[in-house]
């Protein structure tokens, strides 16, 4: 996503973690672990993205992961929900996410510091315009949580 704001393929870009220079800063998304609903977790067996990714790099330098290599690497949020799913895994989710089917909270687990969520714009649109959608992202983040 960061390229493409910078690269001017797109204008605007949402997402998670640092995305280069010009990030604003939205909101902070607490992170919590996830496992399957129909069976004990195997807290061992991480499910992570692969890299780059910045929830990847907060599960595999967390507590929980210690000593641990990723048991299965997924490129999208589909695979890595199946992952999770279908090996008994865990895995960690922004709080938005962690109600999906089939997977549950695991509050047993060592928290996960929060990561943020950031907006990149493009330097091709008005500074009055970059500020309007900062505002409007950031209100209607604000005002749905």
């Amino acid at each position: 996503m960061r390229e493409s704001v910078h690269d001017h393929s797109a204008d605007v870009a949402l997402g998670i973690g640092d995305l280069g220079h010009g990030t604003r800063h939205i909101a902070d998304l607490p992170l919590t672990w996830v496992g399957p609903t129909d069976r004990a977790p195997e807290t061992g067996k991480l499910i992570v993205f692969t890299a780059p990714c910045a929830i990847r790099e907060r599960v595999l330098a967390s507590e929980a992961a210690s000593g641990r290599h990723p048991a299965r690497e997924c490129v999208d949020l589909i695979s890595l929900l199946a992952a999770v799913r279908t090996t008994g895994g865990i895995t960690a989710l922004p709080r938005t996410r962690d109600r999906e089917p089939g997977l549950r909270p695991l509050a047993t687990l060592p928290p996960l510091p929060a990561i943020p969520l950031s907006l990149a714009i493009s330097r091709r649109l008005a500074a009055r315009t970059r500020d309007d959608i900062t505002s409007a992202i950031h209100e209607t983040w604000c005002t749905h949580r």
